[in-house]
């Protein structure tokens, strides 16, 4: 699946949303173990992480790959501030319609319209894919907050 959307932030910095592969891996390991160390509200801490960027980026490329999957992330002046993924939960008939969505930005970035804008990639990306079902953890508000606000405008 192929994304690639250039956005206005509130701040009127241009953000280029667009799907991460292979070249990426560094900044996007980067950007993900800074984000992890920001909030406690992703599922796991920067240490638990044993990623290397070659494995992020081979990740990344598996992600461009598939096309029931997708990795989107959020540049700002070429700097990756933050990604978007969405992944399947399994291929069985009874869960093939089933998706996890993840995202993080970089604390700095938070409240300029990158998490919103992400929002509908998620939300036409799981029509495109025939899924419609996000799984969310319990403790996910600022999913939630952002997909109600989203789905009220």
């Amino acid at each position: 699946m192929h994304y690639n959307k250039i956005i206005t932030l509130k701040d009127s910095a241009v953000c280029t949303l667009r799907n991460a592969d292979f070249a990426d891996g560094a900044a996007v390991l980067e950007v993900f173990l800074l984000t992890h160390a920001q909030t406690d509200n992703l599922l796991s801490y920067p240490d638990e992480n044993t990623f290397t960027a070659n494995d992020e980026a081979m990740y990344l490329k598996e992600r461009s790959d598939n096309q029931d999957e997708i990795e989107i992330l959020a540049e700002i002046d070429g700097k990756v501030v933050g990604t978007a993924g969405i992944s399947k939960i399994g291929k069985h008939s009874k869960v093939k319609h089933r998706a996890e969505f993840g995202i993080g930005i970089d604390q700095k970035y938070w409240g300029l319209g990158i998490g919103k804008a992400f929002q509908p990639n998620y939300k036409d990306m799981g029509k495109e894919n025939h899924k419609k079902q996000p799984d969310m953890p319990q403790k996910s508000i600022i999913f939630v907050e952002i997909l109600t606000e989203y789905n009220n405008n």
